[in-house]
């Protein structure tokens, strides 16, 4: 997917298309954004898209290097997320820094990549401009309302949370609650199925 970005920088092009249900979360202007989607979904690849749109749209708003986290339930999903942002940003990555699970963007800031299984917190000790949460229904409550949403609120930050979903815990009421008017989140759901027919 082609991306532009500011004249001073290279063209950068990812190996990722949005199709109409992706492109409608990708477009939605919400501060916290939900998706509730199967099993094989395509959510991480779109998450993982997304945080560097997240940066990038910062960077264009004039924030010097935004930083963003992806957090994930457990240390085999965090490598994983790791493995593949590396492949599918490598236009974009100036430094990876595997000891550090982190990505240095150059003028477009840095990704951290978080396991909420660590020690001492997904979030303490860092403002973030945007977050992805992945697989966010196996993640601890605590861990969101703890660590990354306050890791957010002073930069007012964006959060992108994503699921298949398992039992009715907070990731489910953070989903209810875009279905029902809350300004400040909104929420989309599909089936694997429904995902790869649009």
């Amino acid at each position: 997917m082609p991306l532009a970005v500011p004249p001073t920088v290279k063209r950068i092009e990812i190996p990722y298309l949005a199709y109409p249900l992706t492109a409608a979360i990708h477009t939605d202007p919400t501060r916290i954004r939900v998706v509730c989607f199967g099993r094989r979904g395509g959510k991480s690849l779109m998450a993982l898209n997304e945080g560097f749109c997240m940066s990038l749209d910062a960077y264009r708003k004039g924030v010097m290097r935004p930083r963003g986290v992806i957090a994930a339930p457990t240390n085999d999903m965090l490598r994983e997320n790791w493995w593949t942002a590396n492949t599918i940003l490598k236009q974009a990555i100036h430094q990876s820094v595997i000891s550090e699970h982190r990505l240095d963007l150059g003028p477009f800031g840095q990704i951290d990549f978080k396991s909420t299984e660590a020690q001492g917190g997904a979030g303490r000790g860092a403002g973030y401009d945007w977050a992805v949460l992945d697989e966010a229904s196996q993640i601890p409550h605590a861990a969101w309302e703890a660590d990354l949403r306050p890791a957010l609120s002073d930069k007012f930050g964006r959060a992108l949370i994503i699921s298949t979903p398992k039992g009715l815990n907070w990731f489910y009421d953070l989903y209810r609650m875009g279905q029902e008017g809350d300004p400040a989140i909104k929420s989309w759901h599909a089936s694997t199925m429904d995902c790869w027919r649009s």
